[in-house]
């Protein structure tokens, strides 16, 4: 339509470098679309060598905004680790937690070690 009621008011493109709380990944780049409360995020990242055992988390653009106690499931690919995965946490998360796609158990920065990781979701604000 052509009201004011249609009018789109709140889009926004950009970039983010994902990062992760205990590493400093070898190489990182994200790309998001946000639509009103919609965020669309890709990205890449590179573990450098690592034995460090927490938990491997990617960080996002926008923290979620869904108010429910329902993990989003994403897209998660890697070279080198197979079956992977990933979730993002309910309201006022903004990390990606990597898991194992079968198993749902969280992957460790160590086994992603000198891997390299590609990543897409969608998810509220």
């Amino acid at each position: 339509g052509t009201g004011a009621a249609n009018k789109l008011d709140d889009y926004e493109e950009g970039t983010w470098t994902p990062a992760e709380n205990n590493i400093t990944f070898t190489a990182a780049v994200g790309k998001y679309t946000k639509i009103g409360n919609l965020v669309f995020a890709v990205g890449y990242v590179e573990v450098p060598t690592q034995t460090n055992g927490n938990t491997f988390e990617i960080s996002l653009p926008f923290a979620s905004g869904d108010s429910s106690a329902l993990y989003h499931r994403c897209s998660v690919t890697s070279t080198g680790l197979a079956d992977t995965a990933g979730i993002i946490g309910p309201a006022g998360s903004d990390l990606i937690a990597v898991i194992h796609r079968t198993t749902e158990a969280r992957i460790l920065l160590s086994a992603a070690s000198a891997k390299a990781f590609r990543f897409n979701i969608t998810y509220r604000t």
